[in-house]
């Protein structure tokens, strides 16, 4: 009798499970908004059997284009009157869809921090390499938070109450695909092999990407140059600088960006505008030198660009670039201020040249008048010797 039970147990959830989608919702809300809009055709999903736990990460798969961590909402949540417990399969939580905390799925990625008073939610989180989910579990965290999240639908109730929406207009699409075992999702794949999902919206019967609000009919067409294509399908603004094209500082502009060299510090824009090459030493740049900004471009015109959808807009201001003949004047005002202090230096050099050859005159010539006054002196000594001798030899004869 208990075989035939789990049997038909078994038979109840796969019967179940066949007739069940589920919608992603890329628009992030927080944990109540998801709750009223899985409402309207279904409930927040939960991940009580393997089968459902399969069925969403596939459709996740599916849905993802880029590599990271992704999380989701999903009806999993704790009351300020509950406590976590780690050694319940559920910590605590319960599924919204039924108040219940029975489950035979138990995936934690991180176990909830422990309380009594604060209201958690569960996410889904999912870790997607190489179109694959490598590895998922579940979190608590603040209800508040905005996250994608995921929906369950019951088929029937979508059969009954499908909106009929008409093949959309995309401009360079390659296909229109309807997602298997969901007829209100279609896939459209553009040729940069970008794809996108879009929701048929019940309400106006049209088709939307996201949270409806762009325009689905250009999704597939290239950006303007600058631009590229975002998940929701319009075109965002490149971070050119985020590659680091310029040797010194980069600021990055709408649709383009610009090389700056610190002219301060003795730097100028190189030709290919995207280096910077020394011009003088830090400590013989003059004070009243700017920062050189050199625009780049054949390809990124300024001081103009496109927004991605074809107007023109302003770019942002910024520091003025400066011209060619403005870089040369503050060449020559610096070279020449460089030859200031050399000539002055020569001059006072000269100056004590000068001063020197002076005062070794002024002591030869002294020294001169001194050699002739000594010299003067000893000849009259001379004389008056020689004429002593002369009367003496003189009177020598007279007395004879």
């Amino acid at each position: 009798m208990e075989r035939w039970i789990c049997f038909l147990g078994f038979l109840r959830v796969t019967s179940c499970l066949t007739n069940v989608l589920y919608n992603l919702h890329s628009k992030e809300s927080s944990f109540d908004q998801a709750l009223k809009t899985c409402q309207l055709d279904g409930y927040l999903t939960d991940m009580a059997e393997e089968e459902e736990a399969k069925n969403i990460i596939s459709l996740i798969e599916g849905r993802i284009n880029h590599a990271g961590t992704h999380q989701f909402w999903m009806g999993l949540r704790k009351t300020n009157t509950e406590c976590i417990l780690n050694d319940l399969p559920l910590k605590g939580f319960k599924w919204t869809v039924s108040d219940s905390s029975e489950t035979n799925v138990s995936k934690w990625k991180k176990t909830p921090d422990e309380t009594c008073t604060s209201v958690l939610c569960g996410l889904l989180t999912v870790d997607y390499k190489e179109n694959t989910v490598t590895d998922w579990g579940w979190i608590g965290s603040s209800c508040r938070e905005e996250h994608p999240f995921i929906c369950r639908v019951n088929k029937q109730m979508a059969e009954t109450s499908q909106p009929e929406c008409e093949k959309p207009t995309i401009f360079q699409a390659l296909k229109l695909l309807k997602v298997e075992h969901n007829p209100l999702l279609l896939e459209v794949h553009c040729p940069s092999n970008d794809t996108f999902i879009l929701t048929c919206s019940p309400g106006n019967k049209e088709w939307m990407l996201g949270s409806g609000s762009g325009d689905i009919t250009e999704i597939c067409l290239a950006c303007n140059p600058g631009y590229t294509r975002s998940d929701m399908g319009s075109c965002i603004d490149i971070n050119e600088c985020a590659k680091k094209p310029c040797e010194s500082g980069c600021t990055n502009t709408e649709g383009s960006y610009v090389c700056t060299c610190d002219a301060a510090m003795g730097y100028e824009q190189s030709e290919d505008s995207k280096s910077c090459k020394k011009l003088l030493s830090p400590t013989e740049a003059p004070a009243s030198s700017t920062t050189t900004v050199q625009s780049l471009p054949p390809t990124h015109p300024t001081p103009q660009a496109t927004n991605g959808k074809g107007s023109t807009v302003t770019l942002p201001p910024g520091p003025a670039p400066t011209t060619g003949s403005s870089v040369n004047l503050e060449t020559s005002e610096a070279k020449f201020s460089i030859w200031i202090p050399v000539v002055a230096a020569v001059l006072a050099l000269l100056f004590l040249v000068v001063i020197a050859l002076i005062i070794v005159k002024c002591c030869r010539r002294k020294r001169s008048k001194k050699l002739s006054k000594e010299k003067g002196g000893k000849w009259k000594e001379t004389v008056v010797l020689k004429a002593a001798d002369s009367l003496e030899e003189i009177n020598q004869k007279e007395i004879v």
